[in-house]
């Protein structure tokens, strides 16, 4: 009988601690949203028979990482609180880069360095805007990529720089990334049409030096 009671205290006892303890537990803080880079779909084009290798990009520590940045002066950088991307940004813009020559369907030998050794052409860039800009006063989403087409052997065969900036209508993680895929919306296509047609003239005067010798 005394054993029997003393088990049920020893229950009770024990359910009251967990259930204190349980109580007592703060409430997960709710997960950060993650934002990623998205790949564009060219429009339709002349095919080429090259191959391409897309270096990974260059870009300065204030864009290498997975904050998403704001910019108030040359000098000063801020990161959004209520957001990150999904990897450091200069990955995201390099997958998405690779994705979108690959979407084009004018290119069938195209990819990362590592993936893609041995080729005609290389594209290097260095993203030097991707970020939400407040330098001019109004808020605007602003991606901008500096790309280099060289050959083989390093010699550079044309350069231009990119450039879109997409007006902001408010200052969250959410609008800045949402503004910032429709910037680079703009420029993937531009860039994959640009580097096709320099590629493509490159090639054929190389072809023709051929015969010529």
């Amino acid at each position: 009988m005394n054993v029997r009671l003393l088990k049920v205290f020893a229950s009770a006892s024990a359910a009251l601690v967990l259930s204190a303890c349980v109580s007592v537990l703060p409430d997960a803080p709710p997960p950060v949203p993650r934002f990623d880079v998205a790949d564009v779909t060219p429009p339709a084009g002349t095919p080429v028979s090259w191959s391409l290798a897309i270096e990974d990009p260059i870009a300065t520590r204030a864009i290498d990482s997975a904050q998403i940045a704001r910019v108030r002066s040359g000098e000063l950088y801020e990161y959004y609180a209520d957001g990150q991307w999904v990897d450091r940004a200069p990955r995201l813009v390099h997958a998405a880069t690779v994705r979108s020559f690959q979407n084009s369907g004018r290119i069938l030998a195209v990819g990362s360095r590592t993936s893609q050794p041995f080729v005609n052409f290389i594209l290097q860039t260095d993203i030097r805007s991707f970020e939400a800009d407040a330098t001019s006063g109004a808020l605007l989403a602003r991606a901008e990529i500096f790309a280099q087409l060289t050959d083989r052997r390093g010699r550079i065969l044309a350069a231009k720089l990119f450039e879109v900036k997409t007006p902001l209508k408010s200052d969250n993680a959410d609008q800045v990334t949402s503004a910032l895929n429709r910037s680079m919306g703009q420029l993937l296509p531009d860039l994959v049409d640009w580097t096709l047609e320099q590629g493509e003239q490159a090639y054929r005067g190389e072809a023709g030096g051929a015969q010529a010798n």
